[in-house]
């Protein structure tokens, strides 16, 4: 199948809507290995779908859960040349999930096993938050039911996926699962996550969505649970009620009233996935920054020096910078080696890249520049016959 930006293998298709078709591929570069890859069709989806990833994205990829799929990149699909194309497509890697499960394989499972498999979800929503991250979108549709060496195991899908659907112009799916005051337009907010968290949680514990309204599940409900089970009604009831004010306040409380009601030692999260050090962080009080330098490059103003003292975060600004760049569409060119002094050597490979990765006529621009500058593109930018010739001319 196709290959995109010279590293992706396309293997097949998993899966095509309105707003998304998703493959899975190689990374023939790294050692990621089989992933999916993911294309993003925004004659369906609305552009700020676009700004969410760009200001995001970079943030979304440092969040690391065992039940959650990791986000590896967001690119832009380059034409056949390795060039970026006018009519370009945006596409985002994440992390490939084997042996996923129908949601039917709920129905053979007993009561403590449906437990485990909700306490697992609730854990990782809540390491979101305990984050100051919202996951939005907790449905059937962004829940993976997944073997892991015979055992039946949950893996969210990654954010960027869950949050897609609030952007299709014509989603309505999975309204169930939508808090009342989302559907009345309100912000998306902890609260609205644990009301659609409590309706997932009756789901799982009926085997499946075997009810249109929610009253009629809790009426399913009753003749499911075992008696000293009952009070999880109670707790579900609490989760959804219809004022926010009076649900619970965080997935945490949910937890521990279902550990003393039913005198288990369910962990509301783990203390190591809070405590990893988190070195891609949203950049705060940049924006002044950046809004300057791409007004510079748009006026043609020339160049805009960064400086300033050791650990203020200016690799980090520009990194940010080249993503943006590259997401506009925009050749960037960079070096990364703090430890090199010689100034010539840092530039000599930002050139290479110029001619390695530019367009045509940006190489045609320079060539004679750089190759009298620099006699080390003998061999990278033009043959050994026609540098030599070019010698003797002169």
């Amino acid at each position: 199948m196709r290959i995109i930006n010279n590293r992706y293998r396309l293997i097949k298709k998993i899966y095509q809507n309105d707003g998304l078709a998703s493959y899975q591929a190689i990374d023939i570069k790294r050692s990621q290995g089989v992933l999916d890859l993911n294309i993003i069709n925004f004659d369906y989806v609305d552009w700020e779908f676009y700004d969410f990833l760009a200001n995001n994205f970079i943030m979304l990829t440092s969040i690391v859960h065992s039940n959650l799929k990791r986000l590896y990149s967001f690119d832009i699909i380059e034409n056949k040349n390795g060039r970026l194309d006018k009519n370009y497509q945006y596409f985002y890697t994440t992390e490939f999930v084997e042996d996923v499960q129908p949601l039917n394989v709920l129905e053979g499972l007993d009561i403590d096993e449906k437990l485990n498999l909700f306490i697992e979800i609730a854990k990782t929503i809540n390491f979101l938050h305990l984050k100051g991250c919202l996951y939005n979108s907790i449905n059937l549709s962004n829940i993976n039911f997944v073997k892991v060496e015979n055992k039946l195991t949950v893996k969210l899908n990654d954010i960027v996926t869950a949050r897609i659907g609030e952007f299709v112009k014509t989603n309505r799916s999975q309204i169930i699962f939508k808090a009342p005051e989302v559907i009345e337009g309100e912000e998306h907010t902890v609260k609205s996550d644990i009301y659609s968290l409590g309706v997932l949680f009756l789901v799982i514990l009926l085997g499946g969505i075997k009810f249109v309204k929610i009253d009629d599940g809790f009426s399913k409900l009753k003749d499911v649970l075992p008696k000293e089970y009952l009070g999880i009604n109670d707790i579900i009831k609490k989760m959804i009620k219809e004022d926010p004010a009076e649900r619970y306040d965080s997935i945490t409380k949910v937890i521990n009233d279902l550990n003393s009601l039913l005198n288990k030692n369910y962990i509301p999260f783990e203390v190591e996935d809070l405590e990893k050090i988190n070195f891609n962080i949203k950049l705060s009080g940049r924006d002044k920054e950046i809004k300057k330098i791409f007004d510079s490059f748009r006026k043609n103003k020339g160049c805009v020096l960064i400086s300033g003292e050791t650990g203020i975060g200016k690799t980090r600004l520009l990194k940010e910078l080249e993503f943006l760049f590259r997401l506009k569409n925009i050749n960037c060119f960079s070096y990364y080696n703090e430890a090199e002094s010689n100034s010539r050597k840092v530039f000599l490979e930002i050139a290479r890249k110029i001619f390695s990765e530019g367009s045509e006529n940006l190489q045609d621009e320079y060539r004679e520049e750089l190759l009298n500058t620099f006699e080390e593109f003998k061999n990278s930018i033009i043959s050994e016959e026609l540098y030599n010739e070019k010698i003797e001319l002169e």
